[in-house]
Protein backbone atom coordinates (compact mmCIF):
# COMPACT_ATOMS: atom_id res chain seq x y z
CA UNK A 1 0.00 0.00 0.00
CA UNK A 2 1.41 3.24 -1.05
CA UNK A 3 1.80 5.71 1.42
CA UNK A 4 -0.35 8.43 -0.17
CA UNK A 5 -3.46 5.90 0.14
CA UNK A 6 -2.41 5.28 3.92
CA UNK A 7 -2.32 8.71 4.51
CA UNK A 8 -5.66 9.27 3.18
CA UNK A 9 -7.16 6.65 4.91
CA UNK A 10 -5.67 7.69 8.14
CA UNK A 11 -7.30 11.44 7.38
CA UNK A 12 -10.35 9.47 6.63
CA UNK A 13 -10.20 7.76 10.01
CA UNK A 14 -9.55 10.73 11.95
CA UNK A 15 -12.33 13.08 10.36
CA UNK A 16 -15.14 9.85 11.13
CA UNK A 17 -13.55 10.08 14.81
CA UNK A 18 -13.52 13.97 14.94
CA UNK A 19 -17.38 13.82 13.69
CA UNK A 20 -18.28 10.94 16.29
CA UNK A 21 -16.70 13.26 18.87
CA UNK A 22 -18.60 16.11 17.94
CA UNK A 23 -21.71 14.31 17.93
CA UNK A 24 -21.21 13.39 21.03
CA UNK A 25 -19.90 16.44 22.29
CA UNK A 26 -22.75 18.25 20.41
CA UNK A 27 -25.71 15.58 22.33
CA UNK A 28 -23.80 15.74 26.13
CA UNK A 29 -24.15 19.50 25.56
CA UNK A 30 -27.65 19.55 24.06
CA UNK A 31 -28.69 17.11 26.87
CA UNK A 32 -26.98 19.29 29.49
CA UNK A 33 -28.70 22.84 27.92
CA UNK A 34 -31.96 20.48 28.15
CA UNK A 35 -31.26 20.04 31.71
CA UNK A 36 -30.35 23.81 32.33
CA UNK A 37 -33.43 25.06 30.42
CA UNK A 38 -35.66 22.73 32.24
CA UNK A 39 -34.43 23.78 35.39
CA UNK A 40 -34.71 26.99 34.81
CA UNK A 41 -38.09 27.04 33.31
CA UNK A 42 -39.58 25.28 36.38
CA UNK A 43 -37.74 27.93 38.78
CA UNK A 44 -39.19 30.57 36.74
CA UNK A 45 -42.62 28.96 37.10
CA UNK A 46 -42.53 28.68 40.95
CA UNK A 47 -41.41 32.41 41.22
CA UNK A 48 -43.92 32.95 38.72
CA UNK A 49 -46.42 31.37 41.13
CA UNK A 50 -45.47 32.99 44.26
CA UNK A 51 -44.80 36.53 42.56
CA UNK A 52 -47.79 35.81 41.12
CA UNK A 53 -49.92 39.18 41.98
CA UNK A 54 -53.74 37.95 43.45
CA UNK A 55 -56.90 39.07 42.08
CA UNK A 56 -57.71 42.34 43.33
CA UNK A 57 -61.03 41.89 43.34
CA UNK A 58 -62.78 39.63 45.91
CA UNK A 59 -66.61 38.68 46.83
CA UNK A 60 -65.77 38.33 50.22
CA UNK A 61 -67.03 41.55 52.47
CA UNK A 62 -66.08 41.20 56.14
CA UNK A 63 -66.00 44.26 58.19
CA UNK A 64 -66.88 44.86 62.39
CA UNK A 65 -69.26 47.50 63.15
CA UNK A 66 -68.23 46.91 66.76
CA UNK A 67 -65.16 47.89 67.61
CA UNK A 68 -64.36 48.56 71.73
CA UNK A 69 -61.19 47.67 72.29
CA UNK A 70 -61.36 44.82 74.45
CA UNK A 71 -63.61 43.36 71.82
CA UNK A 72 -60.64 44.11 69.46
CA UNK A 73 -58.16 42.39 71.03
CA UNK A 74 -60.22 39.18 71.53
CA UNK A 75 -60.38 39.27 67.71
CA UNK A 76 -56.77 39.25 67.35
CA UNK A 77 -56.60 36.50 69.59
CA UNK A 78 -58.58 34.72 66.89
CA UNK A 79 -57.30 35.80 64.02
CA UNK A 80 -53.86 34.02 65.34
CA UNK A 81 -55.37 30.73 65.76
CA UNK A 82 -57.03 31.26 61.81
CA UNK A 83 -53.38 32.09 60.60
CA UNK A 84 -52.35 28.92 62.76
CA UNK A 85 -54.80 27.02 60.55
CA UNK A 86 -53.60 28.99 57.03
CA UNK A 87 -50.00 27.93 57.89
CA UNK A 88 -50.51 24.83 58.55
CA UNK A 89 -52.74 24.18 55.38
CA UNK A 90 -50.06 25.81 53.15
CA UNK A 91 -46.86 23.94 54.46
CA UNK A 92 -49.41 20.42 53.85
CA UNK A 93 -49.91 21.61 50.52
CA UNK A 94 -46.51 22.23 49.61
CA UNK A 95 -45.73 18.76 51.03
CA UNK A 96 -48.79 16.89 48.65
CA UNK A 97 -51.21 17.25 50.83
CA UNK A 98 -55.02 18.22 50.30
CA UNK A 99 -55.88 20.89 52.78
CA UNK A 100 -59.37 19.35 53.14
CA UNK A 101 -58.39 15.73 53.89
CA UNK A 102 -56.27 16.06 56.95
CA UNK A 103 -57.31 19.78 58.18
CA UNK A 104 -61.10 18.85 58.32
CA UNK A 105 -60.66 15.46 60.59
CA UNK A 106 -58.33 17.16 62.84
CA UNK A 107 -60.67 20.13 63.31
CA UNK A 108 -63.77 18.26 63.83
CA UNK A 109 -62.25 16.42 66.51
CA UNK A 110 -61.49 19.35 68.14
CA UNK A 111 -65.45 20.47 68.06
CA UNK A 112 -66.27 17.32 69.27
CA UNK A 113 -63.97 17.65 72.54
CA UNK A 114 -65.51 20.65 72.82
CA UNK A 115 -68.89 20.09 72.66
CA UNK A 116 -68.52 17.09 75.56
CA UNK A 117 -67.01 19.61 77.61
CA UNK A 118 -69.65 22.61 77.11
CA UNK A 119 -72.05 19.62 77.63
CA UNK A 120 -70.62 19.14 81.51
CA UNK A 121 -70.17 22.95 82.25
CA UNK A 122 -73.66 23.84 81.40
CA UNK A 123 -75.27 20.47 82.42
CA UNK A 124 -77.29 19.68 79.82
CA UNK A 125 -77.14 18.45 75.68
CA UNK A 126 -80.37 20.67 74.79
CA UNK A 127 -79.88 23.28 71.74
CA UNK A 128 -80.49 25.91 74.93
CA UNK A 129 -78.09 24.50 76.93
CA UNK A 130 -75.24 25.50 73.84
CA UNK A 131 -76.51 28.89 73.39
CA UNK A 132 -76.15 29.84 77.28
CA UNK A 133 -72.46 28.18 77.31
CA UNK A 134 -71.33 28.97 74.02
CA UNK A 135 -72.96 31.63 72.25
CA UNK A 136 -72.65 33.89 75.20
CA UNK A 137 -73.10 37.94 75.49
CA UNK A 138 -69.07 38.64 74.84
CA UNK A 139 -69.12 35.73 72.20
CA UNK A 140 -72.36 37.78 70.44
CA UNK A 141 -70.13 40.73 70.73
CA UNK A 142 -67.19 39.38 69.20
CA UNK A 143 -69.00 37.90 65.81
CA UNK A 144 -71.85 40.26 65.97
CA UNK A 145 -74.33 37.72 66.37
CA UNK A 146 -77.66 37.98 66.34
CA UNK A 147 -80.12 34.66 67.54
CA UNK A 148 -82.67 34.35 65.71
CA UNK A 149 -84.54 31.53 67.33
CA UNK A 150 -83.77 29.70 70.39
CA UNK A 151 -85.28 26.10 71.53
CA UNK A 152 -84.16 23.57 73.18
CA UNK A 153 -84.27 21.64 69.73
CA UNK A 154 -83.04 24.44 67.16
CA UNK A 155 -80.63 27.40 67.12
CA UNK A 156 -80.44 29.64 64.55
CA UNK A 157 -77.66 32.55 64.46
CA UNK A 158 -76.85 34.85 61.71
CA UNK A 159 -72.81 36.05 62.46
CA UNK A 160 -72.32 39.57 60.73
CA UNK A 161 -68.68 39.60 61.26
CA UNK A 162 -65.96 36.48 61.74
CA UNK A 163 -62.12 37.53 62.36
CA UNK A 164 -61.00 34.12 61.29
CA UNK A 165 -61.87 35.39 57.77
CA UNK A 166 -60.45 38.66 58.22
CA UNK A 167 -57.11 36.89 59.40
CA UNK A 168 -56.92 35.20 55.92
CA UNK A 169 -57.52 37.89 54.24
CA UNK A 170 -54.76 39.86 55.94
CA UNK A 171 -52.65 36.72 54.81
CA UNK A 172 -53.66 37.89 51.46
CA UNK A 173 -55.65 34.18 50.62
CA UNK A 174 -57.60 33.84 47.57
CA UNK A 175 -61.67 33.85 48.00
CA UNK A 176 -60.98 30.00 47.30
CA UNK A 177 -58.79 29.68 49.74
CA UNK A 178 -60.73 31.99 52.05
CA UNK A 179 -63.75 29.30 51.44
CA UNK A 180 -61.85 26.47 51.84
CA UNK A 181 -60.17 27.27 55.03
CA UNK A 182 -63.94 27.73 56.46
CA UNK A 183 -65.25 24.48 55.38
CA UNK A 184 -62.58 23.06 57.42
CA UNK A 185 -63.44 25.27 60.67
CA UNK A 186 -66.37 24.99 60.52
CA UNK A 187 -66.23 21.12 61.11
CA UNK A 188 -65.28 22.44 64.59
CA UNK A 189 -68.76 23.77 64.80
CA UNK A 190 -70.44 20.56 63.12
CA UNK A 191 -68.64 18.89 65.87
CA UNK A 192 -70.12 20.31 68.73
CA UNK A 193 -73.60 20.04 66.85
CA UNK A 194 -72.85 16.18 66.70
CA UNK A 195 -71.57 16.39 70.36
CA UNK A 196 -75.42 17.73 71.45
CA UNK A 197 -76.76 14.99 69.33
CA UNK A 198 -78.05 17.34 66.73
CA UNK A 199 -76.86 18.73 63.29
CA UNK A 200 -75.84 21.92 61.92
CA UNK A 201 -76.31 23.28 58.32
CA UNK A 202 -74.72 26.69 57.30
CA UNK A 203 -77.11 28.17 55.28
CA UNK A 204 -74.78 31.03 54.50
CA UNK A 205 -71.34 31.66 54.39
CA UNK A 206 -69.04 35.43 54.89
CA UNK A 207 -65.99 33.19 53.67
CA UNK A 208 -68.32 32.53 50.61
CA UNK A 209 -69.80 36.12 49.43
CA UNK A 210 -72.66 36.23 51.71
CA UNK A 211 -73.03 38.86 53.92
CA UNK A 212 -73.77 36.57 57.02
CA UNK A 213 -72.87 33.23 58.22
CA UNK A 214 -75.97 31.88 58.95
CA UNK A 215 -75.99 29.00 61.51
CA UNK A 216 -78.54 26.51 62.11
CA UNK A 217 -78.71 23.97 64.75
CA UNK A 218 -81.17 21.12 64.87
CA UNK A 219 -82.40 17.78 66.29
Amino acid sequence: MKSEEVFRMAEDMTDKIAEQMTDQMAEQMTDQMAEQMTDQTVKQMAEQKENKPRSRHSIVTNEPSIKNPIIQAVRGQLEQRAAWLYLLCDEAGKRGLEWKDFGSAAIKRCGLSQGNDLIKTGGTNSLTGLRKTLFTKPAQWVFEMKIRKSTDKVLAIDFHYCPLVKAWQKAGCTDEEIADLCDIAMCGDHGIGEAYGGKLKLLKSIAKGDEVCRLYYYK
